[in-house]
């Protein structure tokens, strides 16, 4: 089915198309069609119907407000636009098209349509379509497969990681506000000293778990979890949770969030839940399209420059998978975005222009590992950030060669 469309099961024999569009594929054999017996005697499923289902034969068969198309063996469409007519096109085999009640004396018009015809039945006729006719009417025959996120893991030995599981003892299910120190410790420090998370906003932070709340929950996560952590960014459209760290000087943060229609960010630096502090460094990714970079490094005292990194995130509001490997001692960034690695960003070797003096600030940029931040902004007054997943640590034994890397070139 291909929408708008708009289709009632009547049977397992077949049904009504109202709108829209419908490829099916039956077998030569007994499979889709109401013959025969299966194994003990009973009907096949295809024979089991609806008593009140006006399709009148045992074969396939979909019925439309113009016309009864029925399987003789074949893969075939039928596409009912929004005037009412009905077009039918056959791929393999044949179809039986049929104008109900088209002649004087109740009787049907009736067509076969063979592979490759075309026909649409208009005002009680059927018509044959010619390729060159057929534009705009083409079916999709098949499905394209599902593009998985890679699950690569891009933190090796694990310092602290946290699911957002909701109902357990701490965190409810439900939308359920955060206010409790149990609800923001981290959920698992992994032999670490514990942790807790800091808030941009913690009155409108929650926990759910899936289907909680109609509307509220975007889908799944490229992880399959059904729980996660949500934040109200209020109008200014900020939303940022932090947790103290300061355990190694190159490591890996990785995780889930919905992209917004601004940016998500991951920083590191010496204030919790900003991106504002003196020594802090923030990567921003964003969608194409916009007048900011697809992949950005910023500073509150040097602003925003450009990685020239591709984001690959076709759009906003879908999830995605975040890591960024940051290695103090070299001075280097490394970026994966759905296991896929986007490049490395080296501060140390930004090119020299009439902005010299503030691109050297990159290189000796004395940023610290105190403090870790994942968040992101949204234009959308009051809007939300979604993020789960979180996990950080050593970096995995996957790192591309150092020779993989871009220069910033800081925009004036």
């Amino acid at each position: 089915l291909e929408g708008p469309c708009s289709y009632e099961v009547e049977s397992t024999r077949g049904g009504y198309l109202s709108l829209g569009k419908l490829v099916a594929r039956v077998g030569t054999g007994n499979e889709g069609r109401g013959t025969g017996e299966g194994a003990g005697g009973r009907q096949p499923l295809a024979a089991v119907s609806n008593p009140q289902s006006p399709i009148p034969n045992p074969l396939f068969a979909v019925r439309t407000p113009a016309a009864l198309v029925t399987d003789l063996g074949t893969e075939f469409g039928v596409w009912v636009a929004e005037n009412g007519h009905t077009t039918s096109q056959v791929f393999a085999g044949s179809v039986r098209l049929a104008v109900m009640g088209s002649q004087a004396d109740g009787s049907n018009v009736e067509q076969v349509l063979h592979s490759g015809q075309i026909c649409r039945v208009e005002q009680d006729r059927i018509k044959v379509v010619e390729p060159d006719e057929n534009v705009g009417m083409q079916f999709v025959r098949e499905l394209p497969e599902r593009e998985e996120l890679q699950e690569i893991q891009l933190v090796g030995r694990i310092d602290y990681s946290d699911t957002w599981t909701a109902n357990t003892p701490d965190r409810s299910g439900g939308f359920v506000p955060l206010e409790s120190p149990e609800a923001l410790r981290v959920e698992r420090c992994h032999g670490n000293p514990p942790r807790s998370w800091i808030l941009s906003s913690p009155v409108a932070v929650t926990t759910w778990p899936g289907g909680a709340r109609t509307g509220a929950w975007p889908g799944f996560t490229p992880r399959g979890s059904k729980s996660g952590f949500t934040e109200l960014s209020g109008l200014h459209g900020v939303c940022y949770l932090g947790i103290e760290y300061g355990l190694r000087d190159d490591f890996t943060v990785q995780f889930d969030a919905v992209q917004t229609d601004d940016r998500i960010n991951v920083t590191v630096g010496d204030e919790p839940a900003t991106i504002e502090g003196a020594r802090s460094l923030s990567v921003f990714f964003r969608a194409p399209g916009g007048p900011y970079p697809e992949i950005g490094v910023y500073n509150r005292l040097l602003g925003e420059a450009d990685a020239k990194l591709s984001s690959g995130i076709t759009a906003p509001f879908k999830w995605h998978n975040y890591a960024v490997r940051f290695n103090l001692r070299e001075k280097r960034l490394s970026v994966w975005i759905d296991g896929r690695y986007r490049g490395a960003i080296e501060l140390a070797d930004v090119e020299r222009g009439p902005a010299a003096e503030k691109q050297r600030a990159w290189a000796e940029l004395s940023w610290t590992n105190q403090y870790v931040t994942i968040g992101g902004f949204t234009e959308q007054g009051m809007g939300r950030v979604w993020t789960d997943n979180f996990r950080i640590g050593s970096p995995a034994n996957n790192d591309p060669k150092s020779n993989e890397t871009t220069t910033l070139n800081k925009p004036e």
